[in-house]
């Protein structure tokens, strides 16, 4: 039984509130990842919670970083999490706790797998078993007497066997020999090892998520020591753990049949005792048939194999975390590892659906603004299953400093029409110290200068979730999940990786099909199946919390027999069911003929977008065309039953360019939503949090709302039963009395000092010999390699377990760099301990800090015309990162190739690059002036259409007037009186010129830690600047008053 407390407790009135609508609680808005990674102050954490309540977040998920010094599960550690906890309650928020240090969980920073029978397991099937350190006698006596070299601990030999393979590579005969035989065919071994030590995981390793014992002691280690600090809180303040992609150890296939390679596949001591009592046989003397595939027939143990691993691991870790957090009134949430493909289900899970029984909010993770739509739909389809109340998803996170809101609101949308309800944005850093400024930016959070606009984008969604996480999923057709199918494939790739190539193609074509043919449906697990299933004398098929009308099997080579059994009994009943494709040739992963009868009742559809789409037409409650009736291709959809009425939530699901040259400024589409029956449409705007009128009018018995959307707009609809008067709104299609194009320079107004970064030092061991001027992190790496010191990006054993590591030695950096002017000016360091400019030392005095208050600013001096030079002593050693430093002040930046230097501060701006206006590396607030005059009392409409920055905000004559995120990039201020004014616009610009890889010739999409640390092709000794600002004249519209 799951808990009954809802998360969503005001959901149970009966109506949504305009209040609650309009300023939505805790419950419904984003809770993100706040990276715990450095020596932990109580002050800051209580400050740094503040700033995210200015945010609009609800929440805080406590989490685990690289760099945290603090000991993790402490006293001292388990102390700042109560406070936080009680600075949630009282600020009306939530705490959220995260399960593991770093991740994936279940190793609890090592702890659990310091007993290495906790370890995890891995089966290598091999034909070297000296590279174990294991040899054999004549008699097939094996013992450990050479040197390991698998880089694998504790092997153990299970099985020997002599392979013969046909000419084609397909299994022809095998058996189990001892060891010391001689195999007439291809000899190989079966050996069973666990996971050596790990950095990553304090020098332990990962844990065996098949084992229950293992996992009972991460939950004793982990969940029962915080239910002891804070159990009085679960359910209320802290309403969830997080458990962070847990998985199995990854199985691999055969490139090719006669290959000589290891294939690596999931183990656990238990499980041959295990296996048997299920099947009625070892597992280990067929175990060459879940390696090689047999000519003409089914791979079958192969089958048997998958599923059973796949059970143990749901059983042991998923399920038995979420039955004590059922039992402790807290929700487990979190989300599997690689949830998206067949083959990666294949890999790390099984499958990925199965998990999902023992989550309270099971979840999801989306980096790199990835447009990926299997993992949100079968997490989606589980927890309309299910009958869960909300869908997680860890979002945001890879992107870079650039990403600005649009992509916060494009990807959240999408996201949010696939079910998510939870937003996890990823991530919010507590430090920037060392290499943190390279886990995964940006910070969601107060290093980013555009941090107190951001409920412009929390509102939004916490008003949708308002409403979308109310009543119950409306949904029609099903999908039977194909991952069955892929597990009798998945053999060596030269006998099937292209029938794998085939499914997983078959399976993303489904999706795409569907969703964008605005048909929304879920997938059916086989394995949930038997226990949600309901049978039902009508032609619905009743899973667990869902009934469908329509059931699709698409590209299934395997059903199981319960699936038949359902099905058939559905189609008896007047169901459809269609066969998308070919008759399945077995059942059970078997040959069989026991889908003929259902197949010959059902409906059979060639395998193509246009007849899926016919067959399901009756089914689609939802039809969104242009005005000249071409069906949209780029919506998306969400839809749920709210009493009497229904709640309509649409979003674009197409991926917007992120370039601001190629995305299309303000195209604008009209569109015709068309709902299957006679409503009244009321739209809920999300932006504004008030109710609008929506245009609509009837037609054939439906509803057809026409509605224009920008490319990042989406829309809330509430669909009230019953007829209502048709309307229609003026599209506000005024002609302008006066258009005026802000064409000249303009004063402006950084709304912090300059910078000058200095990362390209000469650097020297003892002040007097230095080495040539080279960029700061290769001069990093040079010196790690020189002392073998490992590198500093965060992998290897966490501070909080080593304790503090002084650092061993000491770097002298010159900064050598040209002033044309002699501003005063700052220093940002992150620990320098002398410094020196020009010749002379400077008292190192910290006064304040710069972007992350572990970045110190202390005062430096006044610059001179011509040469300046700055040298830094600082500390370096294991733990202890050169990172770059910047001087600050009242003064312009020229970059030239790979040379920096300081101008004068120029008095105007243009519209137009910042980046080549004196302010290169400038991340901040940039506020530009611009007067104007009304001739006469007027409304004005200001245009700011291509920007490169988080986002544009407006004040008219000191007063706030508006932001510009997004298309239709506009604002109108109403009632001016005929005079003199001034317009500022302010552009939020990211950090991405200061702290992003600056030398990185290419943009790509994964901005990990290695995005510092390119070379060859992809690396530059001069400056890859991104443009930044306001880089195009805003344009003024007057509309006089009559």
């Amino acid at each position: 039984m799951r808990r009954k407390k809802m998360f969503y407790e005001k959901n149970a009135r009966k109506q949504l509130s305009d209040k609650l609508f309009e300023n939505p609680t805790s419950e419904y808005r984003a809770t993100p990842f706040w990276a715990w990674n450095d020596n932990l102050d109580k002050d800051d954490l209580l400050w740094q919670i503040e700033q995210l309540k200015k945010m609009g977040f609800g929440g805080f998920h406590m989490h685990v970083r690289c760099g945290m010094a603090t000991p993790y599960l402490g006293d001292e550690f388990m102390n700042l999490v109560k406070a936080c906890a009680n600075k949630a309650e009282k600020e009306k928020m939530l705490a959220y706790l995260y399960d593991e240090d770093r991740w994936p969980s279940g190793a609890a920073g090592g702890m659990v797998t310091r007993n290495h029978e906790y370890r995890q397991r891995t089966l290598v099937f091999t034909a070297d078993l000296q590279k174990f350190g294991l040899v054999s006698d004549k008699d097939g006596t094996v013992s450990e007497n050479g040197e390991n070299k698998s880089g694998y601990i504790h092997p153990v030999l299970l099985a020997t066997y002599d392979v013969c393979l046909d000419k084609d590579g397909y299994l022809s005969s095998y058996k189990r020999i001892n060891a010391g035989e001689t195999a007439k065919g291809e000899k190989r071994y079966a050996v069973m090892v666990s996971s050596a030590g790990s950095g990553w995981y304090n020098g332990e390793s990962y844990i065996d998520t098949m084992n229950p014992e293992a996992v009972a002691q991460f939950i004793k280690i982990t969940h029962e020591k915080y239910y002891k600090e804070l159990g009085d809180k679960f359910g209320k303040t802290v309403p969830s753990i997080f458990t962070d992609e847990p998985q199995l150890s990854k199985c691999s296939t055969l490139s090719f049949a006669f290959s000589k390679e290891d294939v690596t596949c999931q183990w656990t001591p238990a499980l041959p005792q295990k296996f048997r009592e299920k099947y009625g046989f070892d597992i280990l003397d067929r175990f060459p048939e879940v390696i090689w595939d047999k000519k003409c027939e089914p791979a079958t143990v192969r089958y048997y194999f998958h599923d059973f691993v796949c059970e143990l691991f749901t059983r042991a870790f998923s399920d038995r975390i979420g039955s004590w957090c059922d039992k402790h009134n807290i929700a487990l949430t979190g989300h599997m590892m690689h949830e998206p493909t067949l083959e990666s289900q294949t890999e790390f899970l099984g499958e990925t659906m199965r998990a999902y029984r023992g989550f309270d909010i099971p979840g999801i993770d989306m980096l790199c603004d990835n447009y990926e739509y299997t993992t949100a739909k079968q997490c989606q389809s589980a927890v309309n299953q299910l009958g869960r109340e909300g869908m997680m998803s860890e979002l945001y996170g890879v992107t870079g400093w650039d990403f600005d809101f649009k992509g916060h609101k494009s990807q959240g949308d999408w996201q949010a029409a696939l079910g998510v309800t939870v937003r996890v944005p990823h991530l919010s850093w507590v430090s920037m110290r060392g290499s943190a400024k390279r886990d995964y930016p940006a910070s969601i959070s107060y290093q980013s200068e555009w941090y107190k606009n951001y409920p412009y984008v929390e509102n939004h969604f916490a008003r949708v979730n308002t409403a979308m996480t109310r009543g119950a999923a409306d949904v029609k057709v099903a999908v039977i999940h194909p991952i069955e199918s892929y597990w009798l494939a998945y053999g060596p790739n030269q006998t099937t990786a292209a029938k794998r190539a085939q499914l997983q193609a078959d399976f993303d074509n489904v999706i795409n099909w569907l969703l964008f043919g605005t048909i929304d449906f879920d997938y059916i697990s086989e394995s949930l199946l038997p226990d949600l299933y309901e049978e039902s004398d009508k032609p619905m098929l009743k899973v667990g919390k869902m009934s469908y009308s329509a059931v699709v099997v698409a590209g299934a080579d395997t059903l199981r027999s319960t699936t038949i059994n359902a099905l058939q009994k559905f189609a008896e009943n007047g169901g459809t069911v269609i066969f998308l494709g070919g008759k399945p040739q077995f059942a059970d992963g078997k040959k069989s003929d026991a889908v003929d009868k259902l197949y010959s009742i059902a409906e059979h559809c060639e395998f193509a977008k246009q007849p899926l789409l016919s067959a399901l037409s009756e089914f689609r409650d939802v039809k969104i065309t242009d005005n000249g009736g071409v069906p949209a291709d780029e919506y998306i959809y969400r839809k749920r039953k709210d009493g009497g009425a229904e709640w309509l939530f649409i979003a674009r699901g197409r991926k917007v360019l992120a370039d601001n040259r190629k995305q299309g400024h303000n195209d604008k589409k009209t569109f015709r939503i068309t709902l299957k029956g006679i409503v009244t449409p009321v739209i809920y705007n999300t932006i504004t949090g008030k109710t609008e009128p929506a245009n609509f009018y009837y037609e054939n018995d439906n509803t057809v709302v026409v509605k224009d959307f920008y490319r990042f707009d989406s829309l809330l609809l509430k669909l009230e039963n019953g007829k209502g008067e048709c309307s229609f709104v003026a599209d506000g299609n005024v002609k302008p009395d006066k258009t005026e194009e802000i064409r000249t320079f303009v004063e402006y107004k950084n709304g912090e000092k300059n910078v000058l970064v200095l990362d390209m030092p000469e650097w020297s061991a003892d002040g007097k010999e230095y080495m040539p001027r080279e960029e700061m992190l290769r001069v990093d790496l040079a010196l790690r390699r020189r002392y073998g010191y490992p590198m500093a990006d965060g992998c290897d054993v966490q501070p909080w377990v080593i304790g503090e590591v002084k650092p061993e030695k000491k770097v002298y950096l010159r900064f050598k760099f040209n002033s044309g002017v002699r501003p005063l000016v700052k220093l940002a360091t992150e620990g320098a301990e002398k410094v020196w400019l020009n010749g002379a030392e400077v008292s190192v005095n910290y006064d304040g800090y710069f972007t992350d208050k572990r970045i110190y600013t202390m005062p430096l001096g006044r610059l001179k015309k011509g040469e300046n030079e700055i040298v830094a002593l600082v500390p370096f050693g294991k733990r202890t990162s050169l990172e770059n430093m910047f001087v600050l002040g009242e003064f312009g930046v020229k970059t030239q190739g790979e040379r920096a230097e300081i101008i004068a501060k120029p008095k105007t701006v243009a519209f137009g690059d910042l980046t080549r206006q004196g302010f290169p590396f400038y991340g901040a607030d940039f506020t530009y002036k611009i007067p104007f005059n009304c001739e006469k009392d007027c409304d004005v409409k200001v245009s700011a259409t291509l920007f490169d920055a988080a986002v544009v905000t407006a004040k008219i004559d000191g007063k706030d007037a508006g932001i510009i995120a997004w298309c239709p990039y506009s604002i109108e201020i109403k009632n001016l009186k005929s005079g003199k004014h001034e317009l500022e616009l302010t552009a939020h610009v990211s950090r991405v010129n200061t702290f992003g890889g600056l030398h990185a010739c290419l943009d790509i999409p994964w901005k990990g830690p290695g995005y510092w640390y390119t070379h060859g092709a992809e690396w530059a000794y001069e400056y890859q600047l991104k443009e930044t600002g306001i880089l195009k004249s805003p344009v003024i519209k007057y509309f006089n008053k009559k």
